[in-house]
């Protein structure tokens, strides 16, 4: 078998890149849309719902020009994430275990990396919003039994989602289409109907006002900025799983090594740990600038957009109503 040298991983076996459908922007919509809206889906979160707001409330819309470098940023390495993906047909990941020292040092190093972003925080973050609109106000300590609670729901709702899901891309793929739609058409109606246009040109003013820092008393919160640009759009290891939704997605080599089912109700599919690579041909490298623009269209006209409307939106409300 022909292969390529593979690193601290076993070698990359070489076959032709498969064929995209052919590229138009009607047909992205239709038939590849998807990695992008599971990533946004993920980056509806602490930078747009928490650290977003602190910052509009205490400096107004003038310091988001941040989150505008912290997206940019953070799409360049989502799209050279992906282009991994389509070359070898593996998450990103499986290429930081193939660098020295070898795949366990960089298993360990990872875990640790992300230890405080795995599910149960999450939904303990989130568990305190809807106990608070359960409640009517805020959790304080003497809530913390209703607080569990709605964690642990949302815990096994997630559970559930990738045990009965089929193929777990598939799942989170549609749970991920309903919460983008749902959170962000919610918002866009309560702004267009009680946020004045003032507040609105603040905001969009606010990405473009480039080196603006607060003056006067208090100086500045410089903590909270930098944790604002770290999650401005996903932030931290959150941005290279998207090249796992793109394994699963079949995108490029992706699509002769296979998908994770779900544990229940999935069907029987060949998940190959280790990726092909495509040999450098005129045809093979058409394919990939076609693939390619796949990519551009997902991550800049999905990925980059719905990061600063899920940015704007919630600012706006701030800037509007909190003193």
């Amino acid at each position: 078998k022909e292969t390529v040298e593979g690193g601290c991983l076993p070698d990359w076996e070489v076959a032709d890149l498969p064929a995209p459908p052919p590229y138009h922007f009607g047909r992205a919509f239709r038939s590849i849309l998807g990695p992008g809206i599971i990533a946004l889906g993920g980056s509806i979160g602490s930078g747009e719902w928490l650290l977003g707001p602190a910052i509009t409330a205490q400096y107004g819309g003038r310091l988001l020009w941040i989150a505008t470098i912290a997206i940019l940023l953070q799409v360049l390495l989502n799209t050279e994430a992906i282009r991994y993906t389509l070359y070898t047909g593996e998450p990103v990941f499986s290429g930081f275990m193939r660098c020295k020292p070898g795949s366990r040092f960089w298993a360990f190093f990872y875990v640790i990396a992300d230890l405080g972003g795995i599910w149960p925080g999450w939904a303990a973050t989130a568990a305190t919003a809807i106990a608070a609109v359960w409640l009517g106000y805020m959790p304080q300590a003497a809530d913390g039994n209703t607080v569990r609670v709605f964690a642990y729901l949302i815990f096994f709702v997630c559970l559930a989602i990738v045990l009965f899901g089929g193929k777990i891309y598939n799942a989170l793929e549609k749970a991920e289409l309903f919460m983008v739609i749902w959170i962000i058409g919610y918002l866009v109606l309560i702004d267009l109907f009680m946020v004045p246009p003032k507040v609105w040109w603040a905001i969009f003013k606010g990405f473009f006002s480039f080196g603006t820092l607060p003056k006067g008393e208090g100086g500045t919160d410089w903590l909270l900025l930098g944790a604002f640009a770290a999650y401005a759009g996903s932030g931290g290891l959150g941005n290279v799983t998207i090249s796992n939704y793109v394994r699963d997605k079949g995108w490029g080599m992706s699509r002769l090594v296979g998908a994770i089912p779900s544990i229940i109700g999935g069907q029987r599919v060949t998940l190959s740990h280790i990726g092909k690579v495509f040999r450098i041909t005129p045809e093979n490298l058409q394919r990939f600038r076609e693939w390619w623009k796949y990519n551009r269209f997902e991550q800049y006209y999905i990925w980059v957009v719905g990061c600063f409307i899920g940015m704007a939106l919630p600012a706006m409300l701030t800037l509007a109503f909190v003193p």
